[in-house]
């Protein structure tokens, strides 16, 4: 993007499902983000939350909630594809805290690759309690966040840190609701 160029307009898409506290942290990461605001759609997807989390989104301006009763991760990012607005869309979690330049390096990234269909950045896996992990963070910690292996050798993606663009979805159509 050169400097009169606008930013592609960008659409993050958080699930959520009772994890209004960490959900507060990841919207005040996205808030910080260097990329500009006026570019971002925000969408927190309320996976059908015994927690008021639309009370957490209401705090960030910048943030709107949307409803999906149907659970599971696959069926609230579903949710949040056909609510985007911009032209890439990209993926974290509830409890994610993305890096202040998140959104302008991923953007970039993806751009600078023509014809590529999705980018994965790192991950790090921090602890709840870092002296005493639990074992689904030590499992995640194994299998499903080595970002790096999976984009290398599977070619594909943990959507805690995804980038795409809106048209791939057309192309290849939506996440498998049926995945847990």
């Amino acid at each position: 993007m050169t400097p009169s160029q606008a930013p592609p307009a960008v659409t993050v898409i958080v699930p959520v499902f009772n994890d209004g506290r960490r959900l507060a942290l990841c919207l005040g990461a996205l808030a910080r983000q260097t990329y500009p605001m006026s570019a971002v759609q925000i969408i927190v997807v309320d996976n059908a939350s015994t927690e008021d989390i639309r009370a957490v989104t209401g705090k960030f301006p910048g943030a709107t909630c949307a409803h999906e009763a149907v659970r599971g991760p696959a069926a609230a990012r579903n949710k949040g594809v056909a609510l985007a607005r911009g032209r890439v869309i990209a993926f974290t979690d509830a409890d994610c805290l993305p890096a202040p330049d998140w959104l302008e390096r991923g953007v970039a990234r993806l751009d600078a690759e023509p014809g590529c269909g999705l980018i994965g950045g790192r991950v790090d896996l921090f602890c709840e309690d870092a002296e005493r992990p639990v074992l689904a963070e030590i499992y995640d910690s194994v299998t499903y966040l080595q970002q790096k292996r999976h984009v290398e050798k599977s070619h594909f993606a943990a959507t805690a840190n995804l980038f795409t663009y809106k048209a791939v979805f057309d192309d290849v159509g939506l996440f498998d609701a049926r995945f847990p």
